[in-house]
């Protein structure tokens, strides 16, 4: 009998995790992006250079290899080219058009929360009064993208041209700009149940004197004062969520925890990039990527061991994310002995020889190189698996010299 040929689009990131677990449940997938040396082509036969935006490129691919099925989950662009994609061919799809466009728009999602009880920083119209500070960002980009802070009514002006500049519809959010610790906050529906599957704590580089870079390094789960105030909250999301449409969904919310509150500030409708999801298979037996990978084939959602997830996990989990220096890779050396290192669950690459590393990218998430999915007895482990780590990875540059940014460890481990 032949496979079921699932088209994955895109292949970095938690792709890569996505299409070993396509393979080990039976499927053939076929990967397609735009990155030649992408980490998810390395676990299939069948693979194409071609742009995820180009849906006709898509459209050929689909028709070519006969795919019945369509997945992606770990980047925007990548959903609205997936949607469209699965809604031509009448293919299986946890979201429509019209539910997309709603979550991908500030705004509109800010008017939800507030429709249903969920905290959002108070919002300012652009020409009303305005308390300082405020942060200023397009009301339907993402990725950091457009986005200030702003101290007085001049620097005002310009991030609103600023933000106006990378939005699509020309409008922008303007709210509190709430100085306290990030969070986000992952969550799963299926057959109609919602369940918190993580709640995590974002340790930003730009936490530290004198940084100026706003990475994060570091994320750790299991942080329970988060997750009992975010789950006073489960109901009414849930409840937002069946109210628009929705039966089935994967995503998450950015957060900020602020006077023992958290306000939540904005959607995705995506697997996170840190691949979170991954954690509840070792943490209780639920793989729900896989879930979506079976909803893609077949149309039919298993919630049957839904009860089980629990976004307090037992144990230490965590995210680490090296990023790279200024300049040009020409080799990389000791993926493999990261993967079998204890504790490291999964190792996603996003960087391959030849890429350049300006210094602009330096002080964004264009500058990663690897992410890691880490699982630990507890975070007095932490320190001595980044050692052994590098020890074993390097990211060469024409030079020979490493380019991974190691001091952003030493930093961040005195915040564990």
């Amino acid at each position: 009998m032949a496979k079921t040929k699932i088209l994955f689009v895109g292949a970095i990131g938690g792709m890569a995790y996505a299409t070993r677990i396509a393979n080990e449940s039976g499927y053939e997938p076929v990967v397609a992006d735009y990155y030649p040396d992408s980490q998810a082509k390395e676990f299939t036969d069948k693979k194409y250079l071609v742009s995820t935006l180009d849906t006709e490129a898509l459209k050929k691919i689909v028709e070519e290899e006969k795919i019945t099925a369509i997945f992606t989950g770990f980047s925007d662009n990548n959903i609205q080219s997936a949607q469209k994609l699965c809604s031509f061919y009448g293919f299986p799809t946890y979201i429509s058009e019209k539910q997309l466009e709603i979550l991908q728009n500030k705004l509109e999602f800010k008017k939800l929360c507030l429709k249903y009880g969920i905290p959002v920083p108070h919002e300012y119209e652009e020409d009303g009064d305005i308390c300082f500070p405020v942060i200023v960002k397009p009301s339907d980009a993402y990725a950091a993208k457009g986005i200030t802070v702003c101290q007085n009514k001049e620097e005002l002006i310009a991030a609103v041209e600023k933000a106006k500049a990378v939005s699509r519809n020309d409008k922008v959010v303007i709210e509190d700009y709430l100085d306290g610790r990030e969070a986000m906050v992952h969550f799963v529906m299926l057959n109609g149940k919602l369940k918190i599957t993580s709640v995590l704590d974002r340790i930003l580089s730009s936490s530290f004197k004198n940084e100026k870079k706003n990475l994060a390094p570091l994320i750790i789960y299991n942080c329970e004062r988060y997750v009992k105030k975010v789950e006073s909250y489960a109901e009414k999301i849930e409840r937002m969520f069946l109210d628009l449409g929705f039966e089935n969904l994967i995503g998450f919310f950015q957060g900020i925890w602020y006077d023992d509150e958290i306000y939540f500030f904005e959607p995705a409708v995506r697997f996170g990039g840190n691949a979170s999801e991954i954690f509840n298979v070792k943490a209780n037996g639920v793989n729900i990527i896989k879930k979506f990978i079976d909803y893609s084939a077949t149309g039919v959602m298993d919630d049957s061991d839904i009860e089980k997830i629990d976004p307090l996990f037992d144990g230490f989990y965590c995210n680490l994310t090296f990023f790279l220096k200024e300049g040009e890779i020409a080799k990389i050396c000791g993926e493999k002995e990261v993967f079998a290192l204890d504790g490291v669950m999964d190792v996603q690459r996003f960087c391959s020889p030849g890429d350049e590393i300006t210094s602009r990218k330096t002080n964004s998430y264009a500058a990663i190189a690897y992410r890691l999915v880490i699982s630990l007895n507890d975070k007095n482990e932490l320190k001595d698996l980044i050692a052994r780590i590098h020890e074993v990875l390097r990211v060469e540059d024409v030079n020979g010299k490493d380019m991974i940014d190691w001091d952003l460890f030493d930093k961040i481990l005195s915040e564990v």
